[in-house]
Parts: structure tokens; C-alpha cells; sequence
């Protein structure tokens, strides 16, 4: 899809109904994050994607420099590069010229993995009318550099590429993500009657032997803060553990999420489970 002069994004959307699912992935992932290319073993599947698409319009889509999944990643040349590093305003203004460009008609309910989350909660946050619903699968919390303290900007340097072997690419996606918190805590808060369901990892993130500046238990001590935070945000949020899985939720247990986003769908609709 062309959203400017130069600039094209990759959107896949499936099936019919109302609301539209847009999914958004993790930071550096594509959007193949949510299909059977990157289901994650004992999972068979359907994917989450495959499985929206029987019951409602279901859209996925490439922010530029993601990697691709595949025996020798890459990153995406379905959509354009751009320059980094980038703030959720500038995703967000991707997102809503995607949408006007492909004719998704709102409201959406929005599903975010990771930081993916984070980028669609600002959405959510600043475009309240155009939001149906939200869907956060172990989401970055714009609370976790509080919890960090001093230790911050060596897990931003983690999240930011670190030793990926494809952060040497200019291309490679990089957020300015201290700018991005501060930007997602001037925004609006949530709707309070809006239907979110927060969904938690309950094992720890694998890193690298020589990490510096944090510990592994600095992280999931903070990780479980930023969760509880998410769920704080609306009233009344269910807040889902995802037994045994990692980060990758939507591959570790594909059926958990799918249900998570059928229940919320449920909901908008005023329907009985």
C-alpha cells in the first residue's frame, strides 16, 4: 500500500465482519510473528492470524526495517525503509495512513505484542474514537523505565538491536523510546469503558550470559510491574497468565491469545460467549 510519495507499508488482511483486527508486532518482528511460519513447537496451530479469519476481518502488517522469519533472516523489503530512529508518533501516523489507504472502516480492536502493545495503547490512547477494543499479549509498559531506574538506559540499549547481527543495517528498526514513553504518558488516558485484556508470559526472557547493567531478575521483577500496570489501566481488565510460556505468547500458545481476542470481540459486539 502506497501511504506517501516513495513510501509503501505490507498489509495482509483476511476474512469479513466487524471489528477489524489489526495486529501489531513486537519490536523488530514483521508481521509473520503471527502466522504459521512462526509458530513455536508443542503449538500446531491455527495461528492467531488463520484462526481471526474465520470469524471477522483480520489485518497484519510490516512497520518498516522488521526482520522477516526464515532460515537466514532479513529485514522486510515489503515496506519501505525510512530513517531511525523513530517516536510511536511517527507509528501512528503510519498506522492511520495505512488505514485510510487499505479502507479499513473503524473501529478497530486493536492486538499488540511486546512493544507492539505499547505502539498500539498510544493508538488507542490518542484516537479514542477510532478504538473498539485492545488486546495486549506481554506489552512494553510505558512504565517500565520508572521501574528500571539507573538500569534503564542499559536494558533501551537491549531493546534497541544490542548484538543483533542486522542492527548494523541503517534500515534496521530503532525507537527513540524515552521520547516515545514521554509521549505516551502526555497522552490521554484510556477510555475507562473501553474492553482491554492484558496477557502475561510466566517464564523468564532468555539473555545473553554477558548482559550488562541488569540482571535477569531485574527484568522480570520490572516486566511483572509493567504488566500490572497495563492491567491498571482500564477497571475491570482481565489480566490472563499464560502458564509455562515465554514472550512469544502467540507462538507458545497460539488458542490462548485467539481466545483472549474472541472474548473482547464478544464483548464489543454485546454478545454471550
Amino acid at each position: 500500500m502506497t501511504i506517501a510519495p516513495g513510501r509503501t507499508i505490507w498489509l495482509e488482511c483476511r476474512g469479513e465482519g466487524t471489528p477489524t483486527v489489526i495486529l501489531e508486532s513486537g519490536i523488530h518482528d514483521s508481521s509473520d510473528s503471527w502466522v504459521t511460519l512462526a509458530l513455536v513447537p508443542p503449538a500446531v496451530g491455527p495461528d492467531v492470524f488463520t484462526a481471526l479469519a474465520t470469524v471477522t476481518r483480520v489485518c497484519r502488517y510490516d512497520r518498516p526495517g522488521t526482520i522477516l522469519v526464515a532460515d537466514e533472516p532479513s529485514l522486510t523489503e515489503r515496506s519501505s525503509p525510512v530513517t531511525m530512529p523513530r517516536t510511536i508518533d511517527d507509528a501512528a501516523n503510519d498506522l492511520d495512513a495505512l488505514i485510510d489507504v487499505a479502507e479499513l472502516k473503524p473501529p478497530y480492536l486493536l492486538v499488540g505484542h511486546s512493544f507492539g502493545g505499547f505502539l498500539q495503547t498510544y493508538f488507542a490512547q490518542t484516537r479514542a474514537d477510532e478504538v473498539a477494543g485492545l488486546v495486549l499479549v506481554d506489552a512494553f509498559s510505558a512504565a517500565i523505565p520508572t521501574l528500571f531506574g539507573e538500569q534503564w538506559s542499559a536494558y533501551e540499549r537491549v531493546l534497541n538491536g544490542g548484538t543483533e547481527p542486522l542492527a548494523s543495517d541503517p534500515a534496521f528498526e530503532r525507537w527513540d523510546i524515552t521520547s516515545s514513553v514521554q509521549l505516551a504518558q502526555a497522552a490521554p488516558a484510556l477510555r475507562e469503558d473501553l474492553p482491554v485484556v492484558v496477557i502475561s508470559k510466566t517464564e523468564p526472557f532468555a539473555l545473553p550470559p554477558d548482559m550488562e547493567g541488569f540482571t535477569s531478575d531485574d527484568l522480570e521483577r520490572v516486566w511483572q510491574g509493567g504488566q500490572s500496570s497495563l492491567a491498571a489501566m482500564v477497571p475491570g481488565t482481565p489480566h490472563i497468565l499464560a502458564e509455562g510460556s515465554d514472550h512469544l505468547v502467540q507462538a507458545r500458545e497460539p488458542d490462548l491469545v485467539t481466545q483472549a481476542i474472541l472474548l473482547t470481540l464478544n464483548r464489543i459486539r454485546g454478545e454471550s460467549p
